[in-house]
């Protein structure tokens, strides 16, 4: 088979020897043929006159020149079809070495495409797998999310509790406060009282429990101030500030009542 001009051409090669086997054997059988007029014509020439032997020996030769004519035209036939075979051998084999060609060309492009599709199921593969692992670490964001708020929510509580107690211990040491002030007014018969072994009471002591009590107030107060939030540490400070004013007044009254304490 070959292919001309986009279109495929089958050569039968079989009917081609035949017909050059067939224009041989014409070939031959017009060289018989020849031969034997030419042996007929000489042998009436022998014996017949001259003027009979003459129209023989013409129609003879016009036989002949007919016959060597048809057998030059078939052997121009014969030429002509050999070269048409060697063409179409040639074409033939050209069009053999393209179909190979295009067939290494062909396996050549299955081949990258089995690659391709092996790499797109592979990129195929990953991509599910990023999807999944994006799935859990949206679940593990959204559950984080939860924690967070519920952690705000405790840290929101805890420091509305610790503001009660801070503002519960404030109280509770203003009244101490207090209780120490009015004990430097007691009259001189109260202090007396006081000053026996069944009604002593030192006044050294709990001015100690009342300094410490201030000390674990104050550390309390830095301690919250270096773990909460900026956004607290303003209030905070303004807190202080304000609890401060009226700590230094009774402390400054409570040595007052200590040095007259003391010259009584």
């Amino acid at each position: 088979m070959f292919v001309l001009s986009g279109r495929p051409i089958v050569i039968n090669f079989r009917i081609s020897s035949n017909l050059m086997i067939k224009i041989i054997s014409n070939f031959l059988a017009v060289l018989f043929v020849s031969s034997l007029l030419s042996n007929a014509v000489y042998a009436q020439a022998a014996r017949r006159d001259d003027g009979g032997s003459a129209r023989v020996i013409n129609k003879l030769q016009a036989m002949v020149r007919e016959m060597t004519a048809e057998r030059d035209a078939l052997k121009a036939e014969n030429d002509k079809l050999a070269a048409e075979i060697e063409t179409l051998k040639e074409q033939h084999e050209a069009a053999v070495s393209r179909e190979e060609k295009l067939g290494g060309e062909l396996d050549t492009q299955k081949s990258t495409i089995e690659a391709v599709r092996g790499r797109l199921d592979q990129t195929h593969g990953k991509l599910v797998e990023v999807v999944e692992k994006y799935k859990v670490l949206n679940q593990s964001k959204n559950q984080l999310s939860l924690e967070h708020v519920e952690l705000q929510k405790l840290q929101e509580f805890t420091v509305s509790e610790l503001d009660s107690c801070e503002n519960k211990n404030i109280k509770m040491y203003q009244a101490t406060r207090d209780m120490l002030k009015d004990y430097g007014r007691q009259s001189l018969w109260a202090r007396l009282v006081q000053a026996e072994p069944v009604f002593q009471f030192k006044s050294v002591e709990l001015e100690n429990i009342i300094q410490e009590y201030e000390d674990k107030l104050v550390e309390q107060k830095y301690r919250r101030k270096t773990e909460l939030e900026e956004v607290y540490e303003e209030a905070e400070i303004v807190e202080e500030a304000e609890i401060s004013e009226p700590e230094s007044e009774e402390a400054h009254e409570s040595g007052e009542m200590e040095s007259q304490k003391d010259g009584g």
